[in-house]
C-alpha cells in the first residue's frame, strides 16, 4: 500500500488520498462499491456515517490490499459507538505508528515534546468534549493551525502512547515531564524549538487581557542569589504546575505557562571591590 496513506488517521482523507493515488473520481468509487453518489459524498464530508456494511465494498473499490484494508476498517472503526471497537482500533493505529517511526522511542517523545501543537492537543485531551479530529482540533486552537498540523499531533501523541482512548470515550493522557534544566544534549534541539514557538506564541496571542500575564524585569544579582531566584523560579513554576495537576475542573482552557531566566551580561570582576 501507499506508504503516505498510512499519515492519516481520518479515514476520510485516507480514501481522499487512496483516489488521489488511483487517478480515480468520488463518483467513480461510489460506482464500484455499490453506493449512491450523493450517500458517499455526505459520508465524506461528515455529514452522514459510513455504514459498516459498506466498509468492505469500498475497501475492494479502493483496491487495497490485506494489510491496507485493514488499516482502512480501523481508521472506521475509530469513529464506532461501540467502546470495545473503537480501543481496538486505536490499538492497530498506534501500532502501525509506532513501526513506522524511526527514531529511538526516547528521542521520539523528546521530539512530540517539542511541538506546542502537540503539547495544546495533549492538554486539550483533559478537556471536557475533546475530540481527536483535526477539523474540531483547528476550531479550538489558538494562533490558528492547518488540519494537517492537527493531525500530525494526534498522531505523534498516539505513535508514542501519550494519548490513550478510554473505555468511557475519554482519553487519558501520560505525560513525560523533562527538567527545565540538564537536557540531555541529544534531546536539545525539540526543547529548544519549543521554547523559540512559545515566544512566537506569546507575541500572536490574542487571549482575554484578564487572562494572561506579561512581565518583564531586568536585575543585577550577585551569583549567590542568582542561585536562589533561579531555585525559587522553578518551585513556583512547579507550584502552578501542581495547581493545574488538581484541577478538579471541569477544564475547557488551555494556557501556556512560559518562564524565563537568563544572562543578560558576562560576569563583572569583583577583585579589588570595596
Amino acid at each position: 500500500m501507499h506508504d503516505a496513506l498510512y499519515d492519516h488517521t481520518d479515514w476520510r482523507s485516507f480514501v481522499r488520498l487512496r483516489l488521489e493515488h488511483l487517478g480515480m473520481l468520488q463518483r467513480d468509487l461510489a460506482q464500484r462499491a455499490g453506493l449512491l453518489a450523493s450517500t458517499l459524498s455526505m459520508q465524506l464530508n461528515g455529514k452522514r456515517p459510513v455504514d459498516p456494511q459498506s466498509v468492505d465494498p469500498l475497501a475492494s473499490a479502493l483496491a487495497l490490499d490485506g494489510e491496507g484494508r485493514a488499516w482502512f476498517e480501523a481508521l472506521v472503526d475509530l469513529e464506532s459507538p461501540s467502546g470495545r471497537t473503537r480501543r481496538a482500533a486505536y490499538a492497530t493505529v498506534r501500532s502501525r505508528l509506532q513501526q513506522r517511526s524511526s527514531l529511538d522511542p526516547d528521542d521520539d517523545v523528546a521530539e512530540v515534546q517539542g511541538d506546542w501543537v502537540a503539547n495544546v492537543v495533549a492538554e486539550l485531551a483533559c478537556c471536557v468534549g475533546f475530540q481527536a479530529d483535526p477539523a474540531w482540533l483547528v476550531r479550538r486552537i489558538v494562533p490558528a493551525v492547518s488540519e494537517l498540523q492537527a493531525r500530525d499531533a494526534v498522531n505523534a501523541l498516539l505513535r508514542v502512547g501519550m494519548l490513550v482512548p478510554r473505555a468511557d470515550g475519554g482519553w487519558d493522557v501520560v505525560s513525560v515531564r523533562t527538567g527545565s534544566v540538564l537536557l540531555d544534549r541529544a534531546r536539545a534541539a525539540p526543547a529548544l524549538r519549543l521554547r523559540a514557538s512559545v515566544r512566537d506564541l506569546a507575541g500572536r496571542s490574542q487571549g482575554h487581557p484578564n487572562e494572561r500575564h506579561d512581565g518583564v524585569t531586568t536585575m543585577a544579582l550577585s551569583e549567590a542569589r542568582a542561585e536562589l531566584v533561579l531555585a525559587r523560579l522553578r518551585e513556583v513554576e512547579q507550584e502552578l504546575v501542581q495547581l493545574a495537576v488538581d484541577d478538579p475542573g471541569p477544564r475547557n482552557r488551555v494556557f501556556v505557562l512560559g518562564t524565563q531566566l537568563f544572562h543578560a551580561s558576562d560576569y563583572t570582576d569583583t577583585d579589588g571591590c570595596a
